[in-house]
């Protein structure tokens, strides 16, 4: 500039502006707001994202970062927002008939997600079989869920058979085992009577599955996990003097 007399100069400035481009990952799977917009550089923008039914909010992508649906984006650039939403369905569970309980209730899942089900009988049933999941014939099993989902329990009521009686004499400090022979899911209901007695059940593998301590006249009711040879084994705590026991059981088959 020539200065040949006296000048003001004004020096005019104006903000840049960015522009955000928001997108959803699903269409339909939600809303954004606001939406695609131009702002002042240095601002700050809220912006929240709402599932629409039967979604998830699960986090922000692209030019943001976060898992709250409510996300305070400062504009220093021009941004590409994306929000990222999964689907969601229902999990019924139930047993049939009703005695029998399995270990969840059901409820909502995130789209692809893996729900272990187990389900546990009550005397005197027994677990048949699954419908509506990944394979119905396990227990414990699991359910994908790529769809809303029903699945039941399904249990089967057992029949007593013949009721079987066991005594004998043990010397004093002596120990004696009885075997019952049981196929998986059957159930043995029973009562020991003798005093001074301990008393335990272990399954095939030797794992305790009651341990009725010391016995006068006890009842008792357990299922087979697995097949195989179950003990009774009953310990004369009394050293000095011979004692009776007397067992009676069924196998509910």
């Amino acid at each position: 500039m020539t200065m040949n007399s006296d000048e003001q100069i004004v020096a005019q400035f104006t903000k840049i502006k960015y522009t955000i481009q928001v997108t959803s990952n699903i269409a339909n799977a939600g809303t954004v707001s606001p939406g695609n917009g131009t702002y002042d550089a240095g601002t700050t923008v809220n912006i929240i994202a709402t599932p629409a039914n039967g979604y998830r909010f699960l986090n922000w992508g692209t030019d943001a970062t976060g898992s709250s649906n409510s996300l305070n984006l400062l504009i220093n650039g021009n941004k590409n927002i994306t929000a990222n939403f999964i689907p969601e369905y229902t999990l019924a569970v139930s047993a049939d008939p009703s005695e029998g309980t399995v270990s969840t209730k059901g409820g909502i899942y995130d789209a692809n997600s893996t729900v272990n089900l187990t389900a546990t009988s009550v005397f005197p049933y027994a677990f048949n079989n699954w419908s509506g999941t990944d394979n119905d014939s396990v227990n414990p099993t699991k359910v994908t869920m790529n769809n809303n989902k029903t699945v039941v329990a399904n249990f089967q009521k057992l029949t007593a058979g013949q009721l079987v009686t066991d005594s004998q004499d043990i010397w004093g400090g002596g120990n004696t085992s009885i075997a019952i022979e049981l196929t998986q899911s059957e159930w043995v209901q029973g009562e020991i009577w003798g005093p001074y007695f301990n008393a335990v059940i272990q399954d095939p593998n030797g794992t305790i599955v009651k341990n009725l301590g010391a016995i006068q006249d006890v009842n008792f009711t357990f299922q087979a996990k697995i097949s195989g040879n179950y003990i009774i084994a009953l310990v004369n705590t009394n050293t000095l003097t011979a004692a009776s026991y007397k067992l009676t059981y069924n196998v509910y088959q």
